[in-house]
């Protein structure tokens, strides 16, 4: 029997004729030099398909399952990814469950495996069986990447002390964590928001009105498409200001003035996608 979360016919179960948000910057960039088909068997139409485009598919003789809402992060793993980690790709299937690719290499080149959330994995294995659940999604447009022996944005790499001093380390930086939860005010007492320890694009700079901030996008585990938040932090100025986005209930904090609640609600659409 077919499970619930794959679907038999293009017209079946899962996101199938709506529409896709645009993808943030981070993904459009990401999906130029990991986007494409990975196969335990590349060329066998007898075995699954990984596809990684502006959604993400899984496709088995008819049965297909899709994961929209397209995100990638680097910073999936923390900051001791596991070995061969290049990047993480997260879809979201009806319901919010997430279905999620996580890009690898070794020598042999780029490779998929396959995970998400509980419900995702339990349709996987039943219809995949479990060898092929877990198998090495190998890349199949492997002779089309012209970047394999350069650096590629997106991607987890074990870093240096310069690395340490450009890239800012929200999560262990008191300073901000202090000036953070007191611009929340009441949204500190939400786990995510408070802490930032769901899947993040990882932190940039920006500049708004002249003054440079460091950016931070980050989105509830397991949820990432309805409750997401971008804030931007003033190292020297001491200020943060933010957008929470919570099933389409957005809230602003840090008193943000009438030219940065513009520039927040575009920098949220930019990662996010959406709003469009």
């Amino acid at each position: 029997m077919t499970h619930p979360l794959l679907i038999a016919t293009i017209s079946g179960f899962l996101f199938v004729g709506s529409p896709v948000h645009a993808l943030g910057f981070q993904e459009a960039d990401v999906l130029k030099h990991f986007g494409g088909t990975y196969s335990t068997s590349c060329g066998n139409a007898a075995v699954p398909r990984a596809i990684a485009g502006e959604t993400l598919r899984i496709e088995y003789g008819n049965k297909r399952m899709t994961g929209e809402n397209l995100m990638a992060t680097a910073t999936y793993f923390g900051p001791q990814p596991p070995p061969n980690h290049l990047t993480v790709l997260i879809g979201e299937v009806r319901g919010g469950d997430q279905l999620i690719f996580v890009v690898n290499r070794d020598k042999e080149g780029l490779y998929i495996e396959l995970t998400g959330d509980p419900k995702v994995e339990a349709a996987l294995t039943a219809v995949l069986g479990k060898a092929q659940f877990k198998g090495k999604y190998r890349d199949c447009d492997a002779s089309s990447r012209d970047w394999m022996n350069k650096p590629a944005p997106g991607v987890a790499q074990a870093a240096s002390p310069s690395d340490i001093v450009q890239n800012w380390d929200y999560v262990g930086d008191k300073n901000f964590k202090k000036i953070y939860h007191k611009a929340l005010g009441p949204k500190a007492r939400v786990p995510w928001i408070a802490r930032l320890d769901g899947p993040s694009s990882g932190g940039k700079e920006v500049s708004v009105a002249g003054t440079t901030y460091w950016q931070v996008a980050v989105c509830k585990p397991h949820d990432c498409g309805d409750n997401n938040l971008i804030l931007i932090y003033g190292r020297n100025t001491k200020t943060v200001y933010g957008l929470i986005n919570e099933h389409g209930n957005q809230t602003l904090f840090g008193r943000p003035s009438t030219t940065m609640k513009a520039e927040l609600e575009r920098l949220w659409k930019a990662e996010w996608g959406q709003g469009n």
